[in-house]
């Protein structure tokens, strides 16, 4: 019982840390970057998974779900960013985070338990990330562009 406390508090300390440095991180890349699809599609997700990954590995966390609880973070952050937007469009940003990043922790996971190497891991997740990405900015690319 103690030991699971343990992982649970070294995992929501590694998701927090990691979403803290990305924000951070991602603050300074989005005001250096004069393109900023480059952050969101590349820099951003390279800068997250060694984060969440790093921090999860080094600390001896669940790597699963400290991607989970980056993702309630960035979840809360686009509510709380959002409160001028109404109702689904405060919630569609909120539980994409979730989903998205709990997917990139469960692959890594997957990836990590398979292969017991760091750096296949950080890459299944970085790689399900930049897929992810790519998918969310075509979606909004379409369905701001309806005629």
């Amino acid at each position: 019982m103690v030991e699971a406390l343990l992982v649970l508090a070294k995992t929501v300390i590694a998701g927090l840390g990691a979403a803290l440095a990305a924000l951070a991180l991602n603050y300074t890349l989005l005001r250096a970057q004069e393109n900023q699809r480059v952050v969101i599609a590349l820099l951003g997700p390279v800068g997250e998974e060694t984060f969440k990954t790093g921090l999860a590995l080094l600390g001896g966390a669940s790597l699963a779900g400290s991607h989970m609880i980056f993702g309630l973070a960035e979840g809360w952050w686009e509510l709380a960013g959002r409160r001028r937007a109404a109702g689904r469009a405060r919630l569609k940003p909120a539980l994409a985070a979730l989903a998205g990043h709990s997917l990139f922790g469960v692959v890594g996971a997957w990836a990590y338990v398979h292969s017991d190497q760091a750096l296949i891991a950080w890459a299944a997740s970085l790689f399900t990330h930049l897929l992810w990405n790519q998918l969310v900015l075509v979606l909004h690319h379409f369905s701001n562009n309806k005629t």
